[in-house]
């Protein structure tokens, strides 16, 4: 494991880390079946130095249980219809501890008081959930300037990251995690969340968005949706973690449901979220346009670049569908 690295700047001194040695707390896992991510995801969270209570593993109706060599025996199977963000749900419903780890079946927490890390402002009543860092966030060369020419993601200095008129979003220019960012959304690889929240607001994910096979904005919905209803959200510094998906080959489908979803997915999540924040219609209809052109340009660039008519099949069929041409 790597070495831990304290920073004095963010108040995670030893002794309130020590504090949380006690809590007892939930991991709720959405997963398609087994497979080796998944095991490996188990296995680094056995070396954390917060060890969960209870850990639900949520996998789709057709899919089987399997024996399990970490946690066996405080881990559980549930099944769900599937779907990212249905899986959720039935994991936040199964748990019954009142702090909750909200985990997809990728990501390996590398530093050891990783889960204390998140938690601490939530114990604290500082926060309702927590995400880590990734540096995915930060964005270089030409991504970096389309992104931000076109409204689809923006740098930004300040500790606030927000959602743009057009449904995209700012992200740290630099990385610099002294203290938390206050966010509206982010990536949902990793939440730490105070459940009983969730449950007194009925807050479970958007089943709407499930209509894209990927639905590519359903964790920045989740986490907005608990803004809105009177919760905050903390971008945190728990260490780097490692997502696995973004190491694999990219799959020919993913990259055709990927640019599906960024079209008409987008769209839905624009108009119930963003869209009713203003109060004239012209400024966030100028900025769902803006949008909507980068990443039209965007999967054409893809295209040329993976020589692959995918991105481009993708992006415009969903076009077709929203200006219902097509059902």
């Amino acid at each position: 494991m790597e070495q831990i690295i304290m920073n004095s700047n963010s108040n995670l001194l030893s002794e309130d880390l020590d504090s949380l040695d006690n809590l007892s707390y939930s991991i709720t896992i959405r997963t398609r079946g087994k497979n080796e991510k998944i095991i490996e995801t188990l296995k680094c969270l056995s070396y954390q130095s917060l060890q969960p209570a209870e850990i639900v593993i949520v996998i789709p109706e057709d899919a089987n249980e399997w024996n399990l060599e970490y946690f066996s025996k405080v881990a559980k199977f549930v099944k769900s219809k599937k779907g990212m963000i249905s899986q959720r749900k039935q994991g936040i419903l199964e748990t019954r501890n009142e702090y909750l780890l909200l985990l997809d079946d990728d990501v390996l927490l590398k530093d050891f008081d990783a889960i204390k890390k998140l938690f601490l402002p939530v114990i604290r009543g500082e926060t309702t959930c927590t995400i880590p860092f990734h540096p995915d966030m930060i964005f270089n060369g030409l991504r970096r300037y389309v992104y931000g020419v076109f409204g689809i993601a923006v740098p930004t200095h300040s500790r606030k990251l927000k959602y743009l008129p057009g449904g995209g979003y700012q992200y740290p220019a630099t990385h610099n995690l002294s203290e938390p960012y206050e966010i509206e959304g982010g990536f949902g690889r990793c939440i730490a969340v105070n459940r009983q929240f969730l449950v007194e607001k009925q807050l479970y994910g958007d089943l709407s968005l499930e209509v894209s096979r990927y639905p590519v904005r359903e964790d920045g919905a989740f986490i907005f949706s608990i803004v809105q209803n009177g919760g905050k959200a903390l971008l945190v510094d728990a260490g780097l973690y490692e997502h696995l998906a973004s190491q694999a080959a990219t799959n020919p489908t993913r990259t055709f449901d990927s640019y599906e979803s960024l079209i008409y997915n987008h769209f839905l999540f624009w108009k119930k979220y963003i869209r009713r924040r203003y109060r004239f219609q012209i400024v966030p209809i100028f900025g769902f346009a803006c949008y909507l052109t980068g990443i039209l340009f965007l999967s054409v660039f893809a295209s040329l670049s993976k020589k692959s008519i995918l991105p481009i099949k993708g992006a415009f069929s969903e076009l077709l569908r929203l200006f219902g041409f097509l059902k």
